[in-house]
């Protein structure tokens, strides 16, 4: 699993305490398996391991993935053992428990090592909400993603959460001919570009043939699918799942993760939530006339 980090958390701490705690639960199962220890000797080794665990993941972790990860159904079921419960049950119950609980923290330091070995890249991170595919003047595909943020020759890394996705994929049945064409059009470029929606993918190539008039080049666009965590419930307001998405995804990469916006709202979520936000201005209609 990949634990959900909160906004304002440290990556690599979360992921060095991830680690002593996976390294705490295999001595702990070992001491535990050992034919010298006593039932009753290995439960109250358990019940320490989760304390310190506990102790040591609590401000870095939801607690959703703490209970996941340490205060499982099982924790609660020991917890509530008598003196009449076999000693060679128990210690088989406290075994069985340890071995799921290092195999989970184990995964879950993996998982977030992994994650923060793919974002440890150079460039910035961006991410445009449903707004941006269907209102900006260019195609996806065309769109000066290092304009927008005033940097056309550094590297851009493209984030698109599901939700965006999904909202795309409504979109393709509006009424309204632009909205449904830009829609589909947009779906149909990440489509091609992200057969494996896993990895990421070019977007635009860099270009530094302006090099050679005297202009300005364009640094590499990179673009990736940002997918639910399995089990995830997302929040019941759209625009605020995104924002969620990208704090999210900021604490992840470890740097500022800018979002790109036409909504005047979603622009006020996303600077509550602590992040980089542009807001692109749309042309003002004329005011109408007054009697």
């Amino acid at each position: 699993m990949l634990v959900r980090l909160p906004p304002g958390a440290k990556r690599d701490i979360v992921l060095r305490e991830l680690q002593e705690v996976h390294k705490h639960a295999i001595d702990t199962l070992k001491q535990s398996e050992s034919i010298d220890v006593e039932a009753w000797s290995a439960y109250n080794q358990y019940l320490s391991w989760v304390d310190n665990a506990t102790y040591r993941l609590r401000y870095h972790l939801s607690d959703e993935d703490l209970n996941t990860l340490v205060l499982s159904k099982r924790y609660w079921t020991l917890l509530n053992v008598t003196t009449s419960l076999p000693s060679p049950r128990l210690k088989d119950l406290v075994i069985v428990e340890l071995e799921a609980r290092e195999t989970a923290v184990g995964l879950a330091a993996q998982r977030l090592a992994e994650q923060i070995e793919r974002w440890t890249r150079p460039g910035a991170f961006v991410m445009f909400d449903t707004s941006v595919f269907v209102h900006h003047e260019e195609k996806l595909e065309d769109i000066d993603v290092g304009g927008l943020l005033g940097s056309r020759d550094h590297q851009v890394h493209l984030l698109v959460p599901m939700v965006v996705i999904d909202e795309l994929d409504q979109l393709k049945e509006s009424k309204n001919r632009h909205v449904r064409w830009r829609a589909r059009h947009s779906l149909a470029v990440l489509d091609r570009l992200l057969p494996h929606p896993t990895h990421p993918s070019i977007l635009r190539p860099a270009d530094f043939t302006p090099l050679n008039s005297g202009g300005i080049p364009r640094g590499e666009v990179t673009v990736e699918i940002i997918l639910d965590p399995p089990g995830h419930s997302r929040l019941p307001i759209e625009d605020d799942e995104i924002v969620d998405q990208a704090a999210t995804a900021q604490v992840l990469a470890g740097r500022s993760v800018t979002l790109v916006t036409f909504d005047t709202g979603q622009s006020m979520r996303a600077r509550a939530a602590g992040l980089q936000c542009i807001k692109i201005e749309q042309p003002p209609e004329e005011s109408p006339s007054t009697s």
